[in-house]
């Protein structure tokens, strides 16, 4: 089960006219934590652990944080206030075979290169499990969420719905680029790993994220058409 049905379902959701699609935001959460759950596998095997939510509060440290001198797989070449974006063209085939864990993540992204426009490595500071752990205690209204873009760029997101497993250690915000109504984003999380899609017409922007492991992920931008083409033909678009 790949990121590909998590842009699919949100896809379906965009087009939707009535409040029934916030009832799948829970299969969406699953499907973006069992996203690339091979490489996951194959991670934890090579003894790179996920790090728990469990003891989390509002006020307290991410314990993936705690760490003074994390080891980055690249520089860093831009930092806002959730994420830092590292240098290179996560494209190129040497920086590819430096990133990919395994054969096997190698050959899918180097595959994927043809269907998408950018990729960056992106490592996460402020993981949204923090944020998730505040609007269990003061709601989701009025709360914004960080996503990031491309080039240094974070992309502001208006919470419109939360779904929180009762751990606290997984959830789904789903909500809309700020100034972007047409606009449609989803973030689920297990931990520190975090994967994403935004979907904004207006905006000519299309984002996914998917983990590469605790605190890191790769952002791609892509053509819609190009990425996930529909053999059947386009959605059924409903009369709003």
């Amino acid at each position: 089960m790949g990121l590909g049905l998590l842009l699919v379902a949100a896809w379906g959701w965009y087009h939707v006219e009535d409040g029934a699609p916030w009832r799948r935001s829970r299969d969406i959460g699953v499907t973006a934590a069992a996203s690339h759950q091979e490489d996951t596998d194959a991670d934890r095997k090579i003894g790179a652990p996920l790090v728990t939510a469990a003891s989390i509060t509002p006020d307290t440290p991410h314990p993936a944080l705690l760490e003074s001198q994390p080891q980055y797989p690249l520089p860093v070449a831009w930092e806002g206030r959730r994420f830092q974006w590292a240098a290179g063209d996560c494209m190129e085939p040497d920086i590819l075979r430096r990133l990919a864990r395994h054969e096997r993540e190698y050959e899918r992204m180097w595959e994927e290169n043809r269907r998408i426009q950018r990729r960056q490595l992106v490592y996460i500071k402020e993981p949204a499990a923090l944020l998730a752990q505040r609007t269990r205690v003061h709601g989701h209204a009025g709360q914004r969420l960080l996503v990031p873009g491309l080039d240094g760029k974070e992309l502001e997101v208006e919470i419109e719905r939360v779904d929180l497993e009762p751990s606290g250690q997984a959830g789904v915000f789903i909500g809309r680029l700020v100034d972007h109504p047409d606009s449609l984003v989803t973030l689920a999380f297990e931990s520190c790993r975090e994967a994403f899609t935004v979907l904004a017409p207006s905006a000519g922007l299309y984002l996914q994220g998917h983990p590469r492991q605790s605190c890191e992920m790769f952002v791609t931008g892509f053509d819609l058409d190009l990425y996930l083409p529909l053999p059947c033909g386009g959605p059924i678009l409903t009369t709003p």
